[in-house]
């Protein structure tokens, strides 16, 4: 996503794939993240108070989010170009 950014930045019409696969790379572990800790509640595993599991679980869901509109947007430029 750095690169990706940085490309963006200099106007580099390559940002959109590195975008894409950091997008990708976003949402992959954002979803990995929120489901392996849900998969842990769900068995009764203590993984922190509960106030600190839901910031987490908000942070994930914001990292998710923004690798979803990092991917939007990548795909757009694609199409554009």
């Amino acid at each position: 996503m750095v690169v990706a950014g940085i490309l963006l930045i200099i106007d580099e019409p390559a940002w959109a794939y590195f975008g894409l696969v950091g997008g990708g790379m976003y949402v992959y572990f954002a979803g990995r993240g929120i489901f392996t800790r849900l998969a842990m509640q769900r068995r009764g595993l203590k993984i922190g108070a509960p106030a600190n599991v839901r910031l987490g679980l908000v942070f994930l869901a914001v990292w998710g989010v923004m690798g979803l509109i990092t991917i939007v947007a990548a795909a757009s430029a694609l199409t554009t170009a």
